[in-house]
């Protein structure tokens, strides 16, 4: 997850590796370096259901790499910084 945040924010490699060093949770990390959320990517419904969400984890265990990753992406872009924290720390 480390490298995919990465790529998604363009910082080097040593400045993440400092950024979990002083946080000391990936997850935090990760939810703390990413660009804030699309405001126009939230489902015109409302809140995703954590059931959802759940359900899809355990679909991801049968997919590639690249559709998890795709997967992960994809949330990253719909979620606020806590909510996030949250969805990397249930992953």
């Amino acid at each position: 997850m480390g490298t995919w945040c990465m790529e998604l924010t363009g910082l080097p490699g040593w400045l993440f590796t400092e950024c979990y060093g002083l946080a000391g949770d990936l997850s935090e990390t990760i939810a703390l370096l990413l660009p804030p959320a699309a405001t126009n990517a939230q489902p015109a419904t409302g809140a995703i259901s954590l059931t959802r969400i759940l359900e899809q984890f355990t679909a991801l265990q049968s997919v590639t790499e690249a559709e998890k990753k795709a997967a992960i992406l994809h949330y990253w872009k719909l979620f606020t910084s806590p909510e996030r924290f949250v969805f990397n720390k249930l992953m």
